[in-house]
């Protein structure tokens, strides 16, 4: 088992972001982007971790923005076990 995937992996309760936002998925140049490495930069709207094969339609853009709104209220923690509340 490795770091966690951000496309890939179950990251929030409904369904990866490989389906929730496929379209923002098969525009993305990193699909095997990890979690970690993304926090890390930052997910705000502009952010530098969003790489796009080509600019963003303003639909895609929203989409964006509703990500970043799910991520934003989700805290990390490096040492503790995964779990739901």
């Amino acid at each position: 088992m490795g770091l966690p995937l951000f496309w890939r992996d179950l990251l929030l309760d409904c369904a990866p972001f490989i389906v929730r936002l496929s379209r923002l998925y098969e525009l993305a140049e990193n699909k095997m982007a990890i979690v970690a490495v993304m926090n890390f930069i930052g997910w705000r709207v502009n952010a530098k971790v969003w790489n796009w094969r080509r600019r963003l339609f303003v639909l895609e853009d929203e989409l964006v923005e509703e990500c970043v709104e799910l991520l934003t209220s989700v805290v990390l923690e490096v040492d503790l076990d995964d779990r739901w509340v």
